[in-house]
């Protein structure tokens, strides 16, 4: 029984947001698969992922679009303490 005909679709689509969204490389998803005993190659994962650009590719323009309009250019969320202040972080 073929390990890619079984994998369902809400499975399918967590791959990319893993990915992109929390920086967690297809390998780390592997062994973290592996745990929960449901080893999936991360060649594999890349492969099934590559079914969904179809659909990412449909709303693509428009966001493009809308980032080429938008007035905002960087947004970066990392945090920085200020080391001269005596107080600790949160």
């Amino acid at each position: 029984m073929s390990t890619k005909k079984n994998i369902i679709p809400v499975l399918k689509q967590s791959w990319p947001y893993k990915k992109y969204y929390m920086a967690m490389p297809f390998h780390r998803q592997e062994y973290v698969q592996s745990l929960i005993g449901l080893p999936i190659p991360a060649s594999t994962q890349w492969q099934l992922m590559e079914e969904l650009a179809g659909c990412a590719l449909l709303v693509f323009p428009a966001l493009e679009i809308l980032a080429a309009n938008g007035s905002l250019i960087h947004n970066d969320d990392t945090v920085r303490y200020d080391s001269s202040q005596p107080t600790k972080p949160p």
